[in-house]
């Protein structure tokens, strides 16, 4: 029978290329969306939901921001949305939201302005969420990525947004190699000071001294990481 082929053609896309839990794409759709995309990808978005619910309820949180930042990014483009049946990725146009993580959605565009597309995300989340009859709020944090030039492979733009995200001060980071070279050149410091640590003399480490200083995002007050001085 046609028809039960097709619906189990569309089981085993499903199953191959859609999230589970929000039924957008996952992380090996978002790979072959160069192949037939309206222009190679040009920005990368990583967004960190930053949920800390148990199982159950932070799924129909993860659903809820999913569904809302679709909507901002791709202005109410009924294309992709939540428990749709699979799509050939050519549907998605020139931008795609996909989730490639358990609180990691990433977002990939042909287009040139990842302004417009961080701050669409930022005001998905400033709107409280409703779960179990109590209101939430996400501590989303972006790291975003972009190429003048089109990239064949979206996975080295996410690989930099991903990087920016590690980075971000606040709530946003951005990619640059300029720095990545500083942050590279405090890395290099960073180990010599431990081989010369590890090889010095007692005496010798006795005046050496290292401060640690909180990371803090000015939004949240929440510690993001830690920043060594010696």
């Amino acid at each position: 029978d046609i028809t039960d082929r097709n619906r189990a053609e569309q089981q085993v896309a499903k199953l191959a290329y859609y999230d589970d839990v929000t039924g957008i794409p996952n992380r090996r759709l978002i790979e072959r969306y160069p192949e037939v995309a309206d222009g190679a990808p040009r920005v990368a978005i990583v967004v960190d939901l930053g949920s800390q619910l148990d199982d159950k309820a932070r799924d129909r949180l993860i659903r809820s921001a999913t569904a809302r930042i679709i909507d901002r990014v791709r202005g109410n483009d009924l294309g992709q949305r939540l428990d749709a049946a699979p799509r050939s990725v050519e549907a998605y146009g020139s931008t795609i939201v996909g989730r490639s993580g358990a609180d990691e959605l990433v977002v990939v565009s042909s287009g040139t302005d990842p302004t417009r597309l961080v701050r669409a995300i930022e005001g998905s989340a400033a709107i409280p969420f409703t779960i179990n009859e109590t209101s939430l709020r996400l501590s989303i944090r972006i790291g975003t990525a972009a190429c003048p030039d089109p990239i064949a492979r979206p996975t080295e733009l996410l690989a930099a947004a991903r990087w920016a995200l590690q980075q971000a001060e606040g709530t946003v980071g951005v990619y640059s190699t300029a720095l990545h070279r500083q942050r590279a050149r405090e890395a290099a410091i960073e180990q010599s000071l431990d081989l010369a640590l590890a090889c010095a003399t007692p005496e010798a480490t006795d005046s050496i001294t290292v401060r640690y200083e909180a990371r803090v995002d000015p939004k949240t007050e929440r510690v993001i990481g830690r920043r060594a001085h010696p």
